[in-house]
């Protein structure tokens, strides 16, 4: 009876392959230097989000990067917030710094959009709520729609 595999036990098993085998391919893929990342940002149409602020988190790098320049390419204003350190002591992808930050900053601005950098943790909620108040001092005057 001992011997005997339960439904539970193999999804149990299996998921816990794959998620091994996921943590694995994502850590190599995250080691991939800023500098070898080329992002151009695409238009989709017509200054889609002209008159709009998106705030995106993890700006430094990566997805967050691709996202924020898509966005400014299509009109939007971007304020990137990246912690800018290690995040946990298991890390073990490289850490994102200032400069890569500021490279964010520099193919926003490209497209002739302005970006505001923030350097803090996301899990801070005081950092939260004065980022968001200063966001909206310094994007939001004019009335523009937020992301």
């Amino acid at each position: 009876m001992e011997d005997q595999i339960t439904r539970r036990r193999l999804l149990t098993c299996a998921a816990a392959t794959l998620g091994t085998a996921a943590a694995g391919t994502s850590a190599f893929a995250q080691q991939q230097s800023a500098e070898d990342q080329t992002l151009a940002g695409h238009a989709f149409g017509n200054e889609l989000l002209k008159d709009r602020v998106a705030v995106i988190t993890g700006a430094a790098r990566g997805i967050s990067r691709a996202i924020a320049v898509e966005m400014a390419a299509n009109g939007a204003e971007i304020v990137g917030i990246d912690i800018c350190a290690r995040v946990t002591p298991v890390q073990t992808y490289p850490v994102s710094t200032r400069a890569d930050l500021d490279e964010t900053a520099a193919t926003v601005q490209q497209h002739g959009r302005k970006f505001m950098a923030l350097v803090d943790d996301v899990r801070d909620i005081l950092f939260l709520h004065s980022a968001a108040d200063y966001v909206e001092q310094w994007f939001l005057d004019a009335g523009k729609a937020r992301i």
